[in-house]
């Protein structure tokens, strides 16, 4: 692309910022029924497909900052949807996981979530949304490579 040509309109990056935010706010309306926010609700679904994580894990597979995860997981304990639990081994460390209380809060708000996720994708066939989450995830890992990258300084800026 040349930057005579650039538009932001045109960057799938610009569209899929657009529907995370609006997805956000979905979820956020849904989720206030059941008397939770979209964060903790993230943090609780990633702990029921892979209990017993670090604050550290959580931030890094949830997509949010360690001191972001902290906050979280302070509320979510509160309320005892979460429990932590001291690493046996590393006394610095602690584990996260999912309460059965936490367990049945999902449950009971799932449902209403799955039906955003039906409307989202109500004009797409099952072949459609397989095709797109793994252009999605071709596109999140293309990404993450760059990122490193530019963390190690392998990419070298235009002159």
């Amino acid at each position: 692309m040349q930057s005579a040509d650039f538009r932001v309109s045109k960057l799938p990056m610009f569209h899929l910022n657009l529907m995370e935010r609006q997805h956000r706010l979905n979820a956020k309306r849904v989720l206030r029924r059941h008397g939770i926010d979209h964060r903790m609700w993230r943090i609780m679904v990633i702990l029921r497909e892979q209990d017993h994580q670090s604050v550290h894990d959580l931030a890094a597979f949830g997509g949010f900052d360690r001191s972001t995860v902290s906050k979280i997981v302070d509320a979510t304990e509160e309320r005892g949807l979460v429990a932590r639990k001291i690493d046996t081994i590393d006394r610095r460390r602690s584990t996260v996981s999912l309460t059965d209380k936490g367990n049945a809060m999902i449950e009971k708000a799932a449902p209403d979530i799955l039906k955003l996720f039906d409307a989202y994708f109500a004009n797409f066939s099952p072949q459609e949304v397989e095709q797109l989450m793994e252009m999605v995830i071709k596109l999140k890992t293309a990404v993450q490579t760059h990122g490193l990258e530019l963390e190690r300084g392998l990419f070298r800026e235009t002159a």
